[in-house]
């Protein structure tokens, strides 16, 4: 964890002092939920249990967020049932009457109207304010001890810091996607950040080639301990459960007991995401840890927002090749043109030059014999036609050869233009 990362730290007084209705009375533990809020000025905790909580600027607010860019009610919490578990909150944006807020509310990076709540979601109430959103079980209540109150804020701090971490490191990813348009380098990172974030011996990203069916390994991060992956091909036919699901945007996890997928041995559990966007899947991530060692809902969720972030990286440097490929194309066709006008405007030049020159040596020779002759009306006629007919054939040549000359001056000026960007 970097050191300019923020650090929350929370006493019994501030959790009981949350949404802890301390007039209840409890006689048995139940599963929880708590939600601890970052707004960058005093750290706030909420131990959820109500069917209903408002959130927003104003007093009247159950979670009351100071800060300019929060709404008067800015969303509001209500208690679900769920099946895996006792119940859950659904986070919807705005107030009960439908009136949205001014700067959104956002789950894991994604702006949403409402959205079912997971332990180890990260919600941001417009840019500034930051919670975290997560499970406690059992949940203790009103009869609970003090060592009770410190044993669950233990739990709640560490999965809050843990929460800060991984929000810090996808950070640091999107920062590199946003900032650069090399996808080895960006690549290269979000594996190794991943496999620092998760713990895990080895993590690496493969790319998708749908021509040759094959998802070749270009990108690894790997402890010295575990073996090497980079460069390798598997073809899909070789594992066709795995990557029709990967195909289909289903991570796949499996902890195999006699072969396992990329041969590490011994049997590891291994976590494979499909790297993808709107337009399709590009890749996948694959993630090895022990095989006593399963990857938990919030593991698989990190991994999830990194491949959004690698799939992101993935497409915006095969746009800005496509770009690239597409401009070395068009410098290459107008290279074609300019060398064609050259050497056309060139080549039309010189037998235009050589049939002035021929009319001028045929009105010489045409005026030294009329000049001999004795002059009378048919021949002042004759050599007056004559005379137009030069005068046509004289300015249709001046006029060709005044169009090359453009055309030549046209591909100089082009040229110069295209050197001053090219220096630019």
């Amino acid at each position: 964890m970097s050191s300019n990362e923020p650090t929350l730290m929370f006493t019994p007084e501030q959790l009981a002092a949350g949404s802890l209705d301390e007039t209840r009375e409890e006689s048995e533990a139940t599963n929880g939920y708590v939600l601890a809020i970052d707004d960058k000025s005093e750290p706030q905790t909420y131990l959820l249990d109500d069917e209903m909580y408002t959130v927003g600027r104003t007093d009247s607010c159950d979670v009351q967020l100071s800060n300019q860019f929060v709404s008067r009610q800015h969303a509001y919490l209500k208690r679900v049932p769920v099946e895996t578990e006792e119940f859950t909150y659904e986070l919807v944006e705005g107030n009960s009457q439908g009136t949205a807020s001014t700067n959104g509310v956002f789950v894991n990076g994604e702006r949403v109207q409402s959205r079912s709540l997971c332990s180890g979601d990260v919600v941001h109430f417009g840019p500034e304010v930051k919670a975290y959103f997560f499970q406690v079980a059992p949940r203790i209540g009103r009869a609970a001890t003090r060592e009770g109150h410190t044993a669950l804020l233990n739990e709640q701090t560490a999965q809050t810091q843990l929460a800060i971490h991984f929000d810090a490191m996808l950070e640091r990813i999107a920062d590199r996607v946003r900032d650069s348009l090399d996808e080895q380098q960006i690549m290269q990172a979000a594996v190794r950040e991943l496999a620092l974030a998760l713990d895990v011996p080895c993590c690496n990203a493969g790319v998708f080639d749908f021509d040759q069916q094959i998802s070749t390994v270009h990108y690894e991060y790997a402890s010295d301990l575990a073996p090497s992956h980079r460069g390798m091909a598997l073809q899909f036919s070789d594992l066709p459960d795995v990557y029709n699901q990967l195909r289909d945007r289903q991570f796949f996890q499996s902890c195999p007991l006699t072969t396992d997928l990329l041969s590490v041995q011994p049997p590891q559990n291994q976590l494979a995401f499909p790297v993808a966007d709107d337009s399709g899947v590009m890749g996948d991530l694959w993630l090895t840890r022990h095989a006593d060692l399963t990857f938990s809902d919030s593991d698989i969720r990190l991994v999830e927002r990194v491949a959004t972030q690698c799939a992101i990286a993935l497409r915006q440097a095969r746009l800005y090749r496509d770009g690239q490929s597409q401009l070395h194309e068009l410098k290459r066709l107008n290279q074609l043109t300019d060398d064609f006008i050259h050497t056309v405007s060139h080549d039309l030049r010189k037998p235009l030059t050589n049939m002035k020159m021929a009319m001028q040596m045929l009105r010489v020779s045409l005026d030294s014999e009329l000049s001999g002759r004795e002059v009378a009306s048919e021949t002042e006629a004759e050599q007056g036609r004559i005379a137009r007919y030069f005068k046509i054939l004289d300015d249709e040549c001046e006029r060709e050869i005044g169009i090359i000359n453009d055309l030549l001056d046209l591909q100089q000026m082009y040229e110069r233009v295209g050197s001053t960007d090219s220096e630019v």
